[in-house]
């Protein structure tokens, strides 16, 4: 075979058995090149974020109550560990589908008053004169002048108005 590969005397099918051949080891050749880059392309290169990791939602809470209150660390890990179990008791009532939207949010607020409450429980007097829980919404918009969820939602979606006769 080698001297008929020398001379150019090849069969037909011989010389595409060649090229096949010649066609697939290149192709598996580039594959391989391109994996490998593609490998080192995939893996991003160590960013800024990397090495300065954000701090969490959870953590700018703890230091700025920490900071506004003058905790000390005690409180601060007690502070952590109450808005931890807050944070847990929300995900639990939002994660249950069976659960109807309104009874979510009545669930979210009375979970968030019990943390303001857990919360108060670790101050002391002075610091609980500092303390101010974010604001809660409440029922009863006529009354007290507060607009509810509801009253958005009308307040977004007006009825349909009667058409005029011309």
């Amino acid at each position: 075979m080698w001297r008929e590969l020398e001379t150019g005397n090849l069969d037909r099918q011989t010389r595409l058995t060649i090229v096949m051949t010649i066609c697939l080891l290149s192709a598996s050749v580039v594959g391989i090149a391109r994996a490998d880059n593609g490998a080192t392309a995939a893996t991003p290169p160590p960013s800024r974020v990397a090495t300065h990791p954000k701090e969490s939602p959870l953590e700018s809470r703890v230091q700025m109550l920490a900071k506004g209150l003058d905790l000390d660390l005690a409180q601060q890990a007690k502070l952590r560990m109450v808005l931890e179990n807050q944070r847990e008791e929300l995900l639990q009532v939002w994660r249950e589908a069976a659960v109807p939207a309104s009874a979510r949010v009545g669930a979210t607020r009375a979970i968030n008053s019990q943390t303001a409450d857990r919360i108060r429980a670790l101050l002391t007097e002075e610091q609980r004169k500092k303390y101010k829980p974010p604001e809660q919404f409440h029922e009863g918009s006529a009354a007290t002048g507060t607009r509810t969820i509801e009253d958005w939602m009308k307040m977004a979606n007006p009825p349909p108005r009667p058409a005029t006769a011309q």
